[in-house]
């Protein structure tokens, strides 16, 4: 799928070389903090899976995970946008019928979640409460995140570097890849920024915002921030983030 130009967020050419092999069993055991999209009605669902790197390692892991109901996969892929093949290829689940069942979701994300230790797990709080009460219920460390300047302008920020940097190992994931490069920014006076998608209805960003949640947990987790190297410069003062 051809990707947008150089108005977008991110360069195509640094998150092109923050590709690699992703083995999921390697991972097994490993800590982990998770991010929720989480769509109300018929729109894609994404949990994105975020590995902090270990001393020996160069690289962050991060590992997405998609869901679309059926028929809005059908409508869509008149837009030229290749679901049908991105399916086949089990790069996204279809769901039965025009909507998701978030009963189903719940339960693919709770079995997706086992076999890691989950840290910690943000999604937005005017999701569904079935979500939240399935994830509840089967004793993951979930919290909300709200989806404003406040609670995502740093982590979209860290997770820039991370691609500017060739800190990140996103497995080549080729749905990710054009999230990414369908992304936009709001900038604020502050010089913080968050994520959309413009206009355009067609053009999807969900993988790339739950990565963004599930870096919000790392950031914000209080062991890992003392120990954080992302600096960024704010009117000519250095501020740890």
């Amino acid at each position: 799928i051809e990707h947008k130009g150089a108005d977008t967020w991110l360069r195509m050419e640094d998150w092109e070389k923050c590709g690699g092999e992703v083995d999921l069993t390697a991972l097994f055991g490993r800590e982990c903090y998770a991010g929720i999209d989480l769509s109300l009605t018929d729109d894609i669902s994404a949990l994105a899976l975020f590995f902090p790197k270990k001393e020996d390692e160069e690289r962050h892991i991060l590992k997405v995970f998609y869901w679309i109901p059926e028929e809005k996969a059908e409508i869509e892929a008149q837009n030229g946008i290749p679901y049908r093949k991105w399916i086949a290829e089990g790069k996204i689940k279809a769901t039965d019928g025009n909507v998701i069942d978030h009963d189903d979701l719940a339960a693919d994300i709770i079995g997706i979640c086992k076999d890691f230790k989950m840290k910690r797990m943000e999604i937005d709080p005017w999701t569904s409460k079935t979500v939240q009460l399935a994830l509840q219920k089967a004793g993951l460390p979930f919290g909300t995140v709200a989806q404003n300047l406040s609670s995502l302008g740093s982590p979209t920020q860290v997770f820039e570097r991370m691609v500017k940097g060739g800190e990140l190992n996103h497995g080549g994931d080729e749905v990710l890849a054009w999230m990414a490069s369908n992304c936009q920014i709001h900038i604020h006076a502050s010089g913080f920024y968050m994520v959309h998608k413009g206009k355009s209805g067609k053009l999807k960003v969900d993988g790339i915002v739950a990565s963004i949640c599930a870096v919000y947990g790392w950031v914000d987790d209080g062991s890992k921030l003392a120990k954080s190297s992302y600096l960024y410069e704010k009117n000519a003062k250095v501020i740890l983030i």
